[in-house]
């Protein structure tokens, strides 16, 4: 009974938009692409967004203010909608999102829609339902690991199933099957790996450190970075700089660096993702666990270390572009939680040793700055 009522509500409430008055003249594109995400998944995205972009001019893009500076960098020419990336609840975001855009997205007219957000939603389905097109492309979330309860009528047009394996991460191969399905021809896996075009890369002999991810449970402890770093410092004296976002609680990172005695070059605390950016350029190498900032570095072809737990293993990563590039994990049987986690702790995490963390950054560095020198002879 719960569920016929709020199926009645959602389908009630997009009729309703339906009906709302169109915002301005309409608006002709031969195609308008949804990425509503978080900065690490729009990253991810970057390789089949180009793609795509390359196969068409009249290009309009959805995405979401943490995503908007990245895509407007990476994407000049295309014209950018900025949208919430997610509608949390009912009431009242979805509500809200509604009667604020719906006259919005209704103007919108476009040869094709390509949804690359991997999980389906009601959000994403009204905005799929709301822009008048010929053709959609969307992701057909059969998923019983990771339920979704629709109450939105299902869109017309190509569902693209997501993948249950890949040679690289599920997301990247996610991506290529929506790219193939809408250009109509083969799509190889390297034409999808993200890359940031419009950042040039520096040499660098500093270690970046970003700890902090978008949830703490995918956080590696600071004392165990920090012994990490330790034995690092013993046969490497690259100076070491931490990242941290504006509003992270810092004072942890910073007690334990500092009980371990280690000498920090610089914190940084980059005021926007422009600024995140261009740290992560000039860095000699990188380490972090599974966040955007791994993400970022991975798609600039930086040397790098990027520990990643078990909770959406071979989702969004590992995935690499160089060599250089390790991804560190701890193996567990109950990989694959969705960060539901049954241990006192993320074991697969925290049993991740300092000193495997320590030899890793010695390899890549290592590898990295032999090659440097292989290619200035």
């Amino acid at each position: 009974m719960k569920a016929l009522l709020r199926g009645l509500i959602y389908r009630g409430l997009l009729a309703f938009a339906k009906r709302l008055p169109v915002a301005g003249e309409r608006r002709s594109f031969r195609q308008v692409l949804i990425k509503l995400d978080r900065l690490g998944d729009a990253v991810l995205a970057l390789g089949a967004l180009r793609c795509l972009v390359e196969d068409e001019e009249s290009t309009l893009m959805l995405v979401s203010p943490l995503a908007a500076p990245l895509i407007r960098q990476e994407f000049p020419q295309v014209e950018v909608l900025v949208l919430p990336a997610f509608c949390p609840a009912f009431w009242p975001d979805f509500v809200r999102f509604i009667l604020g855009y719906a006259p919005v997205l209704r103007r919108l007219q476009a040869g094709r829609v390509v949804c690359l957000r991997h999980q389906a939603s009601d959000y994403t389905r009204a905005i799929l339902h709301l822009i008048e097109t010929k053709q959609r492309y969307f992701i057909d979330w059969q998923k019983a690991w990771e339920p979704q309860a629709l109450s939105t009528p299902d869109p017309t047009g190509p569902g693209v199933s997501y993948p249950d394996q890949a040679d690289t991460c599920l997301e990247l191969e996610a991506h290529r099957r929506m790219v193939a399905a809408a250009m109509g021809r083969a799509v190889s896996p390297g034409e999808v790996l993200p890359s940031l075009k419009s950042t040039p890369t520096r040499a660098g002999d500093g270690l970046l450190v970003c700890p902090v991810t978008g949830d703490a449970i995918r956080h590696y402890p600071p004392a165990l970075l920090a012994a990490a770093l330790q034995r690092f410092r013993q046969q490497c004296d690259w100076p070491i700089h931490v990242c941290l976002p504006p509003d992270a609680e810092a004072e942890p990172w910073k007690a334990a660096l500092r009980q371990s005695k280690l000498e920090v070059e610089q914190w940084h605390e980059p005021e926007n993702e422009a600024a995140l950016i261009q740290l992560i350029a000039g860095a000699g190498a990188v380490l972090a666990p599974d966040s955007a900032p791994a993400h970022l570095a991975l798609a600039l072809g930086k040397p790098g270390v990027f520990l990643l737990g078990g909770g959406h293993f071979s989702m969004f990563a590992p995935w690499q572009k160089l060599p250089t590039q390790r991804w560190l994990v701890h193996e567990l049987s109950c990989f694959g939680c969705r960060w539901n986690c049954v241990h006192p702790e993320p074991y697969c995490l925290t049993q991740i040793e300092p000193q495997r963390v320590a030899e890793a950054l010695w390899q890549v560095i290592e590898a990295s700055v032999s090659q440097s020198r292989h290619c200035q002879k």
